[in-house]
């Protein structure tokens, strides 16, 4: 099979599914004509150049293994085929792709499929804590991973003048450009796996401690926090008619967020540093409730340490 037809057959079962590179070695060594993967991976990194111009080429990493399919801009990351099944849907969440934002996804990949740095000449805002300084010179950073959380797609990896993990909303990146400086990978992602389970979702903790948190609510609301997944260390138990939700991970912004997004009907049983942030937080939003000053950007739960 020449390379142009195995990268047709790539794409047609890209926009049908979701797949590993080593599903579609499988796949395009179906009429026993071998193809490494190696060459399967270079294949990959061609399809961009065959897609229309609202298409893009999507890139999921799932326990160790990385997932590709073929969407279109605004669609719903799990592909076209599911897509097609959903008879609604609010989009609520939904990242709203640009053409800066796919080719600055376009470049990651590259760099992280050769193990290169990308430089960040710039990024703006703070989405996850990792630039809450704002940030404004360029710098070297070695992308390890593409996330998708809550339909909106991040960086994460390694800056090497930091020496740290950060994660970066791809949004965030106006101007970057692949390196010539190589990395190696293995350790790093590592170092990066072990930061993430730290992480109650992406963002930055307010220190590097990791704790046992307990939060009681009613089984009406554990029904529904029991039926999602949100950290791996999610467990319940029972105490009298009340569940206790258990998490072990550090406390952030995101955390405090999702606390909140449960109204009245928690109770925070420990640790008490999680009490005061949260009691932290309410006291702000009343001082901005009482107050006719102009409202700016804060972020009370950034370690300044760094």
């Amino acid at each position: 099979m020449k390379q142009i037809e195995r990268i047709a057959k790539i794409i047609n079962v890209l926009k049908e599914k979701r797949v590993s590179a080593e599903e579609l070695k499988k796949i395009c060594s179906e009429n026993h004509e071998a193809v490494s993967i190696r060459q399967i991976q270079r294949d990959i990194n061609d399809v961009p150049l065959f897609l229309n111009h609202d298409e893009f080429l999507n890139l999921v990493k799932e326990k160790k293994t990385i997932y590709y399919c073929i969407i279109k801009k605004g669609n719903n990351l799990e592909g076209n085929k599911i897509e097609n099944k959903v008879v609604h849907k609010t989009k609520f969440y939904n990242q709203i792709y640009t053409e800066n934002m796919l080719k600055n996804l376009s470049i990651i990949e590259q760099a992280i499929f050769n193990n290169k740095n990308i430089i960040i000449q710039s990024i703006k805002n703070d989405e996850t804590g990792d630039n809450a300084n704002f940030v404004s010179e360029a710098f070297s950073f070695y992308p390890l991973q593409i996330i998708n959380h809550r339909e909106t797609n991040y960086i994460g990896g390694y800056n090497p003048k930091k020496k740290l993990v950060q994660i970066f909303g791809i949004n965030q990146l106006t101007i970057i450009v692949q390196g010539a400086t190589t990395f190696s990978a293995k350790t790093l992602k590592i170092v990066f796996e072990n930061e993430i389970k730290k992480r109650f979702g992406i963002t930055k903790n307010i220190n590097d401690e990791v704790y046992d948190i307990k939060i009681e609510m009613t089984d009406v609301l554990a029904g529904f926090i029991k039926s999602h997944y949100w950290h791996e260390s999610q467990k319940f138990t029972r105490k009298n008619n009340l569940m206790i939700l258990h998490l072990k991970c550090g406390i952030n912004r995101e955390l405090i967020g999702w606390i909140f997004q449960w109204l009245y009907n928690i109770r925070i049983i420990e640790p008490k540093i999680l009490k005061e942030y949260c009691q932290k937080t309410i006291d702000e939003i009343q001082k901005n409730n009482t107050s006719d000053k102009m409202l700016f950007y804060r972020n009370i739960f950034e370690d300044r340490k760094n």
